[in-house]
């Protein structure tokens, strides 16, 4: 029996049973929903690449697939996923990555994971596999159903099968620290964000760590114009705080906050996405109103409060009456609260 048909008869034995349905990867991502009586169906078997064609920018792997090898695979073609998303466990699979919808540091500036999905081939919670997009751009009629995939925390169905968006890597990367204040350091952002080549800008410690990608000319421009500061070829800090290797003492909580907010705000830590994605570390979530963002507590490994904020934008909507549609006996289990803006 192959990965696909044993899926498919889980997701068939827990609807003659009465159970509902969760899907997951390799569980790295399962601090971010409350525990659940429903069955997990995983994909961690449901892996390999189906096809890569470096020429046409497009790779098509089964949802099981781990992240990393299918960042190593294009990596060897001279090729990168640029939405770059946290990876919070060295097993994190395709689907899950896609399914959690956590943008990466690159988000602001290369896109997040909607801008790079071609298409889906998914299970619907009926038992049926359904197929939306396709693997070249023009292959979208109407709302892309594979892009609202995204952040659905496999509430609209069971991923099987993403084909993606690649890109040619950069020729350079470089990493530059610049100590500094928060508010100080949202200013510098905008400052060489205007001048191109930013492709992560993140903040840890009273350090501003900007990277710049593009040609070595590219990069050189952006070290001439940051005299002073510390220099790396390594982007490991970014990735070390996009991916959460901070200690944290009480509850971290994320906030996705519009700009123009103030950076004064009590336990926080780090902040990614250029200082709209902000890391608070604190008992309490942050005294906001419903303009204020998104705040979500999130600590891996240490389970989750009850005190998600509801998400409130077109794409939140459409994801909530495409669950009616697919779902109407709400066969899989439904976060409607776990959203994030990916």
């Amino acid at each position: 029996m192959d990965a696909t048909q044993a899926i498919l008869d889980q997701i068939e034995a827990a609807a003659a049973e009465g159970e509902q349905v969760c899907p997951e990867g390799a569980g790295s991502k399962s601090f971010m929903r409350p525990s659940t009586s429903a069955r997990i169906v995983s994909t961690a078997t449901h892996t390999g690449t189906l096809h890569y064609h470096p020429d046409e920018l497009v790779i098509r792997a089964r949802s099981g697939t781990r992240f990393i090898d299918l960042q190593a695979e294009v990596a060897e073609q001279g090729q990168f996923l640029p939405f770059d998303p946290p990876i919070l466990g060295p097993g994190s699979t395709l689907g899950g990555v896609v399914a959690a919808g956590l943008g990466g540091s690159a988000r602001p500036f290369l896109g997040g994971i909607r801008d790079y999905v071609l298409g889906a081939k998914v299970v619907l919670p009926t038992g049926q596999v359904a197929v939306f997009g396709g693997d070249v751009m023009k292959n979208v009629a109407g709302y892309d159903v594979s892009r609202l995939m995204v952040g659905s925390m496999g509430s609209l169905g069971l991923i099987l099968e993403l084909a993606l968006k690649v890109l040619p890597a950069p020729k350079a990367t470089r990493v530059f620290e610049l100590p500094m204040s928060p508010a100080q350091a949202i200013k510098t952002i905008e400052l060489y964000r205007r001048q191109g080549g930013l492709s992560g800008a993140v903040f840890f410690e009273d350090v501003l760590y900007l990277r710049f990608s593009g040609s070595p000319g590219q990069v050189a421009q952006a070290e001439n114009r940051l005299t002073g500061a510390i220099s790396s070829d390594s982007d490991a800090v970014v990735r070390k705080i996009q991916n959460l290797e901070f200690p944290v003492q009480h509850h971290l909580w994320r906030w996705d906050a519009p700009s123009g907010i103030s950076m004064e705000q009590p336990g926080l830590i780090a902040f990614d996405w250029g200082g709209r994605l902000r890391w608070l570390d604190s008992l309490d979530p942050p005294s906001i109103d419903k303009t204020h963002g998104l705040v979500t507590c999130f600590k891996p490994g240490e389970g989750t409060l009850n005190t998600w904020s509801n998400r409130n934008d077109p794409v939140g909507w459409v994801q909530e009456r495409l669950k009616t549609a697919f779902d109407p006996q709400a066969r899989f289990v439904d976060y409607p609260k776990l959203r994030h803006r990916p």
